[in-house]
C-alpha cells in the first residue's frame, strides 16, 4: 500500500506566492525618478557647455540645484577620497566586507557623491552625444538655436527673481553688477577676431607644409613617438594650471562661459590644440592637459567653498548677482548677429583645408534680415519659453 502525500493548501499558496522583488516597490519607483531628474538635469548641463556663450551654472540655477551642487563639492577633500580608498583596499583585501561597503556607502551618502556623479554622468553623456549636432545647429540654424535658449533664458530670469526674500536697493545693485559683469565679457570677445588670428596660424603651417613638404612629414611622424619635446616651459605649464582654476571657476557661475574666459586670457587656442593632439601622444601636450587639469579641480574645489560661504552669509545678494549674471547673458544670446565673409583656414581630421567664403559670426547684435526670419526665431524662442515654464512648476513641486 503506498502512502501519497498531498502538498497542503498553504504549501501550494507559497509555491505559486509572487515573490515582492517582482515588482518595484515606491521606494524604487522613487530611486528611478531621482535618477531620471539628476541624470537629465546633468544632460542639459552638457548643452549649455556645448553652446558658445553658455554656462552650465546658468542650468544649475534653473533647475534648482545650485546651492547643492556648491555645498556638495566644497564638502570633498582629500581626507574623503583617502576613507574611500582604504575601505575599498578593504573591501579586496579583508574579511570584513560588509563593514567596509557599509562605510562607503555612509561616506556616498553624507558628501552627496551618488548625486554628483549622475550629473556629471548626464554631462559627459551629452557632450559626447550632441557635440555634432550642436555643432550643425549653429552651423546651419544659428538664430532658431540661439533664440530656443534665449527664451529659456528668459523665463528662468523671472523664476530665479522668485528666489529674493525681498526687493532692496542693495539686491538691485547686486542684480545690474551681474547683468554688467557677463555683458563686459561678452562684448570684450569677438569670434571673428579670434576666428581670423587661428586661420592666420592654420595658414602659416599650411603654406610651410607646402614649402617643406618632406620636413612636415619627417616631424608628423616624430609626433606620434611619446617623447618630450620642450614645447612648453614651466611658466606656461603654471599659467595652464591657472587658466584651469579660472576658465572651471567662471563655468559654475551662472551666466559666463568658460570657453569666453579661456579666449580672453589667449588659452582657447592653445587648450583646443593641446586636445586635438593628443592622438599623436606626444608628452608635452599631455603634461600641459594634466596641469590644466589639476587646474580645474583645485579651482571648482576653492570655488565651491567660497560660493557656500558667501550663500551662507549674503543668501539674498548672491542669488541677486547670479541671476543678473543669468539675465546679462541674453545679451550673448541674442539669435542675430553681425557677420563677416572671410577665406579660413580649418584644421580637420586629414589635415588643414581652405574655405572659401565662410562666414563668421560676431558679438554685435542685430535686427532680423527679414520677417520670415524673425517669426521663426519668436516660434522658437516660445518654445523654449513654455518648456522653462513647464519645468519651472516641476521643480517647485
Amino acid at each position: 500500500m503506498y502512502i501519497v502525500h498531498l502538498p497542503s493548501k498553504v504549501a501550494l499558496e507559497e509555491k505559486h506566492k509572487i515573490p515582492k522583488t517582482a515588482f518595484p516597490t515606491y521606494k524604487d519607483i522613487l530611486l528611478m525618478r531621482s535618477f531620471i531628474k539628476e541624470f537629465s538635469s546633468g544632460f542639459l548641463i552638457g548643452i549649455a557647455n556645448i553652446i558658445p556663450g553658455v554656462s552650465g551654472g546658468t542650468f544649475l540655477l534653473i533647475l534648482g540645484m545650485y546651492q547643492r551642487v556648491m555645498s556638495a563639492i566644497s564638502g570633498l577633500s582629500l581626507y574623503v577620497f583617502k576613507m574611500l580608498f582604504q575601505h575599498c583596499f578593504g573591501i579586496l583585501f579583508s574579511n570584513e566586507k560588509k563593514t567596509h561597503l557599509s562605510s562607503i556607502k555612509i561616506l556616498i551618502q553624507k558628501n552627496d557623491l551618488f548625486f554628483l556623479a549622475k550629473l556629471v554622468m548626464g554631462a559627459v553623456t551629452a557632450i559626447l552625444v550632441l557635440s555634432d549636432l550642436m555643432m550643425f545647429l549653429l552651423t546651419k540654424q544659428f538664430s532658431n538655436t540661439y533664440a530656443f535658449f534665449f527664451g529659456l533664458i528668459l523665463v528662468s530670469t523671472f523664476l530665479s527673481l522668485h528666489l529674493l526674500q525681498k526687493i532692496t536697493v542693495s539686491r538691485i545693485v547686486m542684480l545690474l553688477l551681474g547683468i554688467l559683469t557677463t555683458v563686459a565679457v561678452t562684448v570684450a570677445v569677438n569670434p571673428a577676431e579670434k576666428a581670423k588670428t587661428k586661420s592666420n596660424h592654420y595658414k602659416s603651417i599650411y603654406e610651410q607644409n607646402l614649402s617643406h613638404p618632406l620636413q612636415s612629414q619627417e616631424s608628423s611622424g616624430k609626433k606620434s613617438i611619446l617623447k618630450y619635446t620642450h614645447e612648453y616651459t614651466l611658466g606656461e605649464f603654471a599659467f595652464g594650471a591657472l587658466s584651469g582654476a579660472i576658465s572651471v571657476s567662471a563655468m559654475v557661475l551662472p551666466g559666463i562661459s568658460g570657453s569666453l574666459v579661456l579666449i580672453l586670457i589667449g588659452q582657447y587656442h592653445r587648450v583646443i590644440n593641446a586636445i586635438s593632439s593628443l592622438r599623436y601622444l606626444q608628452l608635452d601636450h599631455i603634461l600641459f592637459l594634466f596641469f590644466f587639469a589639476g587646474g580645474m579641480i583645485i579651482g571648482v574645489l576653492l570655488f565651491a567653498r567660497l560660493v557656500t560661504f558667501v550663500f551662507k552669509r549674503f543668501y539674498n545678494g548672491t542669488i541677486a548677482f547670479l541671476t543678473g549674471l543669468m539675465a546679462g547673458s541674453l545679451y550673448t544670446l541674442w539669435p542675430f548677429k553681425g557677420s563677416i565673409i572671410i577665406d579660413q583656414y580649418v584644421k580637420e581630421a586629414n589635415g588643414i583645408s581652405l574655405i572659401h567664403d565662410a562666414i563668421i559670426r560676431t558679438n554685435v547684435n542685430v535686427l532680423p534680415a527679414n520677417a520670415g526670419e524673425c517669426i521663426w526665431a519668436m516660434v522658437v524662442c516660445g518654445v523654449g519659453a513654455v518648456i522653462m515654464i513647464f519645468l519651472g512648476r516641476y521643480t517647485e513641486k
